[in-house]
């Protein structure tokens, strides 16, 4: 133990008993400071620290018992060690200190051995109270400036937000005001071409159409991303997952007749999903316009559902074409597929926006290849809990 900052303040009335005492904590090492009644050890405590008390009961003034009660009071001597220092036949008294806060106690004349087993026993405890203290405040210092830096993050991201939605309206304007200006001019340009109707304009308005579409698609799935990021306006409600994947079937069948691919229905599925019915139906379509696009002519895209542990399991499958391997893992990711993979097109934002919309209603969505023939997409949503009647 190092005792170079222990200092020891002995509290008793007779000289001699002091002198005994200081002589002895100097020979543990320890700094004695001494105090003839009560009333003096506690000017002393205001005005110097220190690490134990050895206090005698019996004393002019200010008494033992009512000095350990002064301490004890004391929010900032609380912890303090008081040893009391009585006589044989006090016995009593000193039960009585120790139920009042004391931390020890010595009988007259003290035992060498005993002394310096609880002094340092007292000590231990009030270093290890010391620590506890230092490295509360310093806890405390650094909880204050994490949330400081919280709170300032917090405000930066409240800007952002802000930001990002008046990004999101002026885009969302901005685009779509020269798209449709754009739009119509060319309807313009190719109704006057149609007028003397020839294979070459027929061919190039059909161009113009696929183009504007597939621009007019991209702006659309990446407004609605942004806004599925900010969670902008959404509802968590019992959706019926029949309706659901119907009316998602109904947006993908011309698609799919333009590549002569049938759309095969499901069974009956009596169960709901917790979700925005137009995000999950807009993420329903894009898997199924996918699976058309890795489907070869004349296959079939199958759906499936089962209902497993509170979970909707949604199994999508294509026959014709498959993923590269190396492009799988980052299937669902923006901008990770760049170049056309299928005969059907590219994917665009797709893709993208089916797995964001399943996870923003807690759902998970997966895929893999079935060998070289095609792609399985898997959705999990929960299940509604029924409605208790």
């Amino acid at each position: 133990m190092n005792n170079d900052k222990s200092n020891i303040l002995i509290v008793d009335d007779m000289e001699q008993n002091r002198d005994l005492l200081q002589d002895f904590v100097i020979s543990l090492g320890y700094e004695p400071t001494l105090a003839e009644n009560g009333r003096i050890a506690l000017e002393l405590l205001d005005k110097q620290p220190f690490d134990c008390i050895l206090l005698d009961i019996l004393m002019p003034e200010l008494d033992g018992y009512k000095t350990l009660e002064k301490i004890k009071g004391n929010s900032g001597h609380k912890h303090l060690p008081v040893i009391m220092i009585s006589a044989l036949d006090e016995m009593d008294s000193v039960i009585s200190c120790l139920s009042n806060g004391a931390d020890d106690y010595l009988t007259k004349p003290f035992n060498p051995v005993l002394l310096k087993a609880r002094l340092e026993s007292s000590l231990s405890k009030k270093q290890l109270h010391d620590r506890e203290m230092e490295y509360q405040k310093e806890l405390e210092k650094e909880v204050a400036a994490k949330t400081r830096e919280l709170a300032e993050a917090y405000e930066k991201l409240q800007i952002l937000d802000k930001a990002k939605t008046g990004f999101i309206n002026l885009i969302s304007h901005e685009m779509r005001t020269p798209l449709n200006g754009l739009g119509g001019i060319a309807q313009i340009m190719f109704s006057k071409a149609r007028e003397k109707p020839g294979e070459e304009e027929s061919e190039l308005y059909e161009i113009y159409l696929r183009a504007y579409e597939r621009l007019e698609s991209i702006v659309e799935q990446a407004i609605l991303l942004a806004e599925i990021d900010l969670k902008k306006g959404f509802v968590s409600e019992p959706q019926l997952l029949n309706y659901l994947l119907e009316m998602a079937l109904e947006t993908a069948e011309p698609l799919a007749k333009t590549r002569e691919v049938t759309l095969t229905h499901f069974d009956e599925f009596p169960e709901k999903i917790i979700g925005d019915f137009n995000l999950l139906n807009k993420a329903f379509s894009e898997l199924f316009k996918t699976a058309v696009k890795f489907s070869a002519e004349s296959e079939s895209v199958k759906v499936g559902c089962e209902c497993k542990d509170g979970t909707a399991n949604i199994i999508i499958e294509s026959n014709g074409y498959s993923i590269p391997d190396d492009l799988l893992p980052s299937f669902f990711d923006p901008l990770a597929i760049s170049d056309s993979i299928t005969p059907g097109g590219d994917l665009g934002l797709g893709p993208v926006v089916a797995s964001r919309v399943i996870e923003l209603f807690n759902g998970e969505i997966s895929v893999k290849n079935q060998g070289e023939n095609g792609v399985i997409f898997t959705v999990k949503l929960p299940v509604a809990v029924p409605e208790e009647k």
